[in-house]
């Protein structure tokens, strides 16, 4: 959305993209979401893959971009980037590091490369096909106990750039907490049913 345009419901969003999907095939529906920054939870058919998911987004919502992952290796891979955290580097004191993941758009990319880090990123030793482990430093006000919010340095998209700017392609980039808090809605859903 642009700039001072309205945000729209992801409750509407959702409904609206699963009319548009009703006549999809192989079947594919929106069963959730998390936050409103984009993670949605896709139900798909058995034997779907993610190239058959990507080509069905990109056919009937071509307007929207998607990191599309298949649920039980992106659970094995985030097991691993939860360990691969446990040994935080050193970080300036005034940023406040948060650890996150930059995750590449396309079905068939490779093994991100380890990008040179700067005074925004500190990009982790862990990766995956299409995944890489990151950590955004926010700069802290001058008593270094809460974040500046009058010197923002575009956040996770501006990882995102980052990668996008050097490796081409395209790329998102979300806080762990995003991650954890998606993977936690499908266990819901799971349980549940749904």
């Amino acid at each position: 959305r642009k700039r001072g345009e309205q945000r729209t419901p992801q409750q509407k969003l959702i409904a609206t993209w699963n009319s548009v999907l009703s006549s999809a095939e192989p079947t594919a529906f929106f069963v959730g979401y998390f936050r409103h920054t984009g993670n949605y939870i896709l139900r798909t058919s058995a034997t779907s893959s993610v190239r058959d998911v990507m080509e069905i987004l990109v056919k009937h919502i071509p307007s929207y971009f998607f990191a599309v992952f298949d649920y039980d290796q992106f659970l094995r891979i985030n097991n691993e980037v939860c360990k691969a955290f446990e040994a935080n580097p050193l970080f300036m004191t005034d940023r406040k590091p948060t650890r996150g993941l930059v995750m590449d758009l396309d079905p068939n990319g490779n093994v991100p490369v380890a990008l040179p880090n700067n005074a925004k990123f500190e990009i982790g030793p862990f990766a995956a096909p299409r995944i890489r482990s990151a950590w955004k430093k926010d700069l802290l006000c001058a008593d270094r106990q809460i974040l500046d919010r009058t010197r923002r340095e575009g956040g996770w998209g501006g990882l995102a750039t980052y990668f996008r700017s050097e490796c081409g392609g395209s790329w998102t980039a979300r806080s762990m907490s995003t991650i954890e808090g998606l993977l936690n809605k499908v266990e819901h859903h799971e349980a549940r049913g749904v």
